[in-house]
């Protein structure tokens, strides 16, 4: 069973926010990939340059955006054609500052009609994808009385029907939905317990009929509200993260993992109605996904995690956290690399290096099928995007396109 949320206007195809359509790192309904990263499977169609950071692609239709920026002066939201690298358009607004691990952090959210981002400095623009005009703005910290995180906002928005979905954790409200075409406050879900921000991004989830939103403020707690509402359904405090990175991992039956760097290990809970309300159930804790950055992908009953927390690998999981197998011990780490899925592939990038890796899924063993080298350089950390045979990353420096022969084309 899919996940699904109804975002109007987004093609399977299309990779439009944080983690993809569906918020889990999935590329669902594609054409067969080649299983080999040999020079007559894939090539690189495009490059360009961008400033430092960690800021991810989405694609819609014929168009990559990013965030990007510029020095310690301006964040800058480009719009770049998908099969040339040419850029359409740029905005561009003043956001003086620096933090640790400098740069952009997070993913624009496109439906279609308009483009939302939040910048590192919490900058909240919507401006229209035919040309990046401004249509309306806010701030996610300022705004709704919030602290600012150490190392800067690193959160995407989720798109959520008219709704964008943001968690700025301030005094005034934890989670908000504001109305995508004007930025009005459609609901707030409050804040008792005077929790802040870290790093994580609101996450879409449905219990039964119902679609409501998990959220993570500071060192992992947890909440799930109502999208059409906000109310708050239920609170989970067993989770603790020094500082919490990864957003909740959504699964089948109410469940949802946490993870996190720092020795935190994970954390899986089941969610469920009992007697009109709502009841949080720890089903296990251990270390055994352990992931600081990356986004664990679940898939078949079992949880691919990119464990280098504890000096892991690529790790097999299953749902009951029990390691079925490590990439490590075939003398593969990923360093904090991030990794999506395609089809029944994983591709991960070793986050020293840039390498890409091709892996099958497969969770009898790990399979590794090639590995290229589109990108270089450290802290090789950001998400990727995929739509329609084009797999995009990027580095410190650029941003590429690869595009893969696939059977039928």
């Amino acid at each position: 069973m899919v996940l699904f949320v109804a975002i109007c206007g987004i093609a399977s195809a299309d990779w439009p926010q944080f983690l993809g359509p569906q918020r889990d790192g999935i590329a669902h309904d594609v054409k067969a990939l080649p299983t080999s990263l040999a020079e007559e499977n894939v090539k690189q169609i495009w490059k360009v340059d961008l400033g430092s950071g960690f800021g991810a692609p989405v694609i819609f239709g014929d168009s990559v955006f990013v965030l990007d920026r510029e020095g310690n002066d301006r964040d800058i939201l480009r719009r770049i054609d998908v099969q040339t690298g040419k850029e359409k358009w740029r905005f561009t607004y003043p956001a003086p500052g620096k933090v640790d691990y400098n740069g952009s952090r997070q993913s624009p959210s496109v439906d279609g009609k308009m483009v939302y981002a939040i910048g590192p400095f919490g900058h909240i623009n919507a401006v229209r994808m035919e040309d990046g005009t401004a249509v309306w703005s806010g701030h996610i910290i300022k705004d709704w009385d919030g602290a600012f995180p150490n190392w800067g906002v690193a959160q995407s928005p989720l798109l959520m029907g008219d709704n964008i979905i943001i968690a700025p954790w301030g005094k005034k409200a934890a989670v908000v939905a504001l109305e995508k075409a004007t930025g009005k406050v459609v609901w707030t879900s409050p804040n008792p317990d005077g929790i802040v921000m870290d790093y994580q991004s609101p996450m879409p989830m449905k219990l039964g009929e119902r679609q409501t939103i998990v959220a993570c403020g500071t060192k992992g707690y947890a909440i799930g509200v109502d999208a059409a509402t906000g109310e708050r359904l239920w609170t989970y405090k067993g989770y603790e993260c020094r500082h919490h990175i990864p957003s909740p991992t959504v699964l089948e039956g109410g469940r949802v993992l946490l993870t996190g760097g720092y020795s935190a290990g994970s954390a899986m809970i089941k969610v469920e109605q009992k007697d009109g309300a709502y009841a949080v159930t720890e089903l296990w804790k251990n270390s055994n996904v352990a992931s600081k950055i990356p986004q664990p992908l679940v898939h078949n009953g079992h949880i691919y995690s990119n464990s280098s927390d504890n000096n892991g690998g690529l790790r097999c999981v299953t749902e009951a956290g029990e390691i079925k197998w490590d990439s490590k011990k075939k003398g593969r780490t990923f360093d904090m690399g991030n990794l999506i899925m395609v089809d029944d592939l994983i591709f991960i990038v070793d986050g020293k290096g840039g390498k890409l890796h091709m892996v099958k899924v497969n969770p009898n063993e790990y399979e590794e099928l090639g590995r290229i080298s589109p990108l270089s350089g450290k802290e090789v950390w950001a998400p990727l995007a995929y739509s329609d045979g084009k797999l995009v990353l990027r580095d410190q420096k650029k941003m590429v396109c690869l595009q893969f022969k696939r059977q039928g084309d």
